[in-house]
């Protein structure tokens, strides 16, 4: 489906007034989605979930209100890259659209939960776990194919679907196309999210960033949903970087699971640098179930005080 990029000249429902707009739920934006209740927020916007109008569809609704041109041209930049991926493991695009001060991408409403949830509230099958992992692999790499690199990859991206216990790669608005050439090579910006960052991507260094990148934080994810840890050890965010960029990610062992065989696929994974990496997300995540210790049949991830968020941060010199 190609994206509507045409600018619209209609108001939420006349709601626009003076420089300011409401979204509470009831209101109608662009005279065809019905707002409903708000399920997040972030740099990018407000999320709710809202119903179109003229086949009652439930979609969820990423809206920008009182935008820039950065935010909107950010905000296209997602719809383009959804509408260009095809993959029951990736959110579904419906529609982007722009009026007056606000902008917005429609995407497929997947009802469930994230795997931050599964996570933090305590036990995951190892059956469930590996067939998520598969299933993200799946997903990953045919965002790579599709010339994309996400740069987002962490439990709170990725939906359970309820039915079917479906595992969802969602939140594309930092994904690019990593085969760009003419990307300046200079510090720029971190973008992501640090808990799970490449040492490139942590550098901020945006030209070095591709699909090795993703399968970091999907090895970063991995970890978690077998030790309920993450790679390094919670610290301020300067503090943060600096570690992933000076010293190696906890080892499964570490974390009281798996022995050296595990440990050393994980160390594969997220090797320093990319080259050594896994080539796909499919081969990488066969290496970490072939080498899974036996004896577990669940995992008991423990529970986090705080969750992970996107940043977008200045890098240091």
């Amino acid at each position: 489906m190609a994206v509507d990029e045409q600018e619209q000249v209609d108001t939420m429902d006349g709601s626009l007034a003076a420089g300011t707009m409401t979204l509470e739920p009831g209101r109608v934006v662009a005279r065809r989605y019905r707002l409903g209740d708000e399920i997040g927020s972030g740099a990018a916007g407000r999320i709710h979930l809202a119903t179109r109008l003229a086949d009652k569809r439930e979609v969820v609704l990423k809206i920008a209100a009182g935008v820039g041109r950065t935010s909107r041209a950010r905000m296209r930049d997602e719809a383009r890259a959804l509408a260009f991926l095809d993959h029951p493991n990736v959110v579904r695009f419906v529609e982007h659209g722009e009026c007056g001060e606000l902008a917005f991408v429609a995407m497929e409403a997947i009802r469930g939960e994230n795997l931050d949830a599964h996570i933090a509230r305590g036990e995951i099958s190892r059956a469930s776990a590996v067939l998520w992992l598969y299933e993200l692999a799946q997903a990953l790499d045919h965002v790579h194919a599709r010339g994309l690199v996400h740069r987002d990859i962490k439990p709170a991206n990725v939906m359970i679907a309820s039915a079917g216990k479906r595992a969802v790669l969602v939140d594309f608005g930092l994904a690019r196309d990593y085969r760009q050439t003419n990307r300046p090579r200079e510090q720029a910006f971190v973008l992501g999210t640090p808990e799970y960052m490449a040492p490139e991507q942590a550098l901020g260094m945006d030209a070095e960033i591709g699909p090795a990148a993703d399968r970091y934080a999907f090895a970063a994810v991995a970890l978690e949903l077998f030790t309920g840890a993450r790679p390094y050890a919670s610290l301020p965010l300067g503090r943060l970087l600096m570690t992933i960029l000076e010293q190696p990610p906890r080892r499964p062992s570490s974390l009281g699971f798996g022995d050296a065989e595990l440990d050393a696929v994980f160390a594969r994974a997220m090797a320093r640098d990319p080259a050594r990496r896994y080539a796909t997300a499919r081969e990488q995540v066969e290496a970490i179930v072939a080498a899974l210790p036996a004896a577990r049949t669940t995992t008991r991830p423990s529970r986090r005080s705080s969750p992970a968020k996107t940043v977008r941060a200045k890098a240091a010199a």
